[in-house]
């Protein structure tokens, strides 16, 4: 039943060397002597040649499949090695920030959710639940404990707006009384928070990574944020047959490849489709605008809720952080944190308990 293939070995009609015909010779089983190659033709009922094929085009698929077995055997084994490793960690507990992340600086959130660079976190919230505000006072505290460096993308925030709410922010002040802005402040915010693109940028994913990568290489980036995707410009020549659901899955993709490149975490905030928000749905993932990709392909997702929005019914503070998705169990689990909102100072708190 196996494919009988005439060969010409020598020189003059097959220049390779012997050694290198043992991939083909697994293939096609014995040669049948030194003949000349004939003219491949067509393959038919009961005929045990293959179609089409030469001995000497049959001879470079079965090196090129013999080569794409070996670097799938190789990848199987450094997979294997990797899990061994961590296995060893989990035995000597070594596990480091990269396995179990860092502080977000409040208490509740870090025993559901921690950061952890290398993973792509999808964010989504109604608008105005608090979103932009609570993963600005995350980098805010992961700078301040961690002394990690944000590149931000925020499509929404007037610089000067954003360097207002960054002060208040690390000041825990009101704007109003800030005073001067000193030169220390200002050389500290300048220092971890570095523009990637503004309110007024019209940038592709790519040319989104390429700055954001030129702060990585240098050191000079552990945070990124995109807040939100929808502003970024969609590439040049793309057609109009390629869907939101397949653009969705190439910016997770490309999102996924950066932060393991460089080992940086990185933040999407999403908008929840107009439906979900009409319905009154409870917080799911899969109601992110755009693709279910958003959630098939985060390391965690988060949705932030604001449970009340009239001041006449009570206080509008208390915001629930849900966790709705932790790929990597050693840097959360999925649940509920409370925070309560600060709007004179633009900063997120520990909810005292009898408001939880």
């Amino acid at each position: 039943g196996r494919p009988f293939v005439s060969l010409c070995v020598t020189s003059c009609h097959f220049p390779m060397q012997l050694p290198q015909l043992a991939p083909l010779a697994a293939v096609a089983g014995p040669v049948a002597g030194p003949v000349a190659m004939s003219p491949p033709r067509a393959w038919a009922p009961g005929d045990g040649r293959v179609a089409g094929l030469s001995g000497l085009s049959l001879g470079i698929l079965g090196r090129v499949c013999s080569t794409r077995a070996f670097r799938q055997s190789r990848s199987a084994r450094q997979r294997l090695t990797e899990q061994v490793k961590q296995v060893k960690k989990y035995k000597l507990g070594e596990l480091s920030e990269f396995d179990t992340g860092v502080s977000t600086g409040y208490e509740s959130l870090d025993q559901k959710f921690r950061p952890v660079r290398g993973e792509v976190i999808t964010l989504c919230g109604r608008p105005g639940s608090g979103k932009s505000e609570f993963i600005l006072s995350v980098a805010m505290n992961l700078a301040q404990k961690h002394g990690w460096k944000t590149g931000l993308c925020l499509f929404e925030h007037k610089a000067d707006q954003l360097t207002l709410q960054l002060l208040e922010k690390r000041t825990q002040k009101n704007f109003r009384d800030l005073g001067s802005l000193s030169t220390e402040d200002e050389a500290w915010i300048s220092e971890h928070f570095r523009p990637v693109a503004d309110f007024s940028a019209e940038m592709d994913l790519e040319q989104i990574l390429r700055r954001a990568g030129r702060y990585a290489e240098a050191g000079d980036l552990q945070n990124l944020i995109i807040d939100p995707y929808n502003y970024i410009a969609a590439p040049q020549g793309l057609g109009s047959e390629f869907s939101e659901t397949e653009l969705v899955s190439s910016y997770m993709t490309q999102l996924q490849r950066f932060a393991k490149k460089y080992q940086v975490c990185v933040w999407v905030v999403v908008h929840p489709t107009k439906a979900s928000q009409i319905a009154g749905a409870q917080p799911n993932l899969y109601d992110m605008q755009g693709s279910a990709h958003w959630y098939n392909k985060c390391d965690k997702g988060l949705y932030v809720v604001r449970p009340n929005r009239d001041p006449d019914v009570g206080s509008t503070s208390a915001v629930e952080i849900h966790i709705l998705k932790v790929r990597n169990g050693d840097s959360g689990r999925v649940g509920i944190t409370k925070l309560e909102f600060q709007p004179e100072i633009r900063s997120y708190k520990e909810l005292v308990p009898e408001m939880a």
